[in-house]
């Protein structure tokens, strides 16, 4: 299982957290780096992933509005894809 830890005091923007996503699943050259493309990506993804966000309370103050559409689309995503995994701690 690959594990993905996302430490809100690491992150300043939903750029790091798009860099760091794609970087540890080796997202294709051609992504995107915004929310459909994530969704799109994590969906085809086929080996088991954790992803998880640690110090949300951090994450919610330095992106706002962007880390709730952001839970969304991981949590939507994790209930289409049942090798994904989306722990809040």
């Amino acid at each position: 299982m690959k594990n993905i830890i996302i430490k809100g005091s690491d992150i300043f923007g939903i750029a790091d957290i798009h860099e760091l996503i794609a970087d540890a699943l080796d997202f294709p050259e051609y992504y995107d780096k915004n929310l459909d493309a994530l969704h799109d990506c994590l969906g085809d993804i086929s080996e088991e992933t954790s992803i998880t966000l640690m110090e949300c309370d951090i994450l919610t103050d330095r992106l706002g509005v962007s880390f709730e559409k952001l839970m969304r689309v991981l949590n939507d995503t994790a209930l289409e894809n049942d090798n994904l995994y989306i722990i809040e701690v």
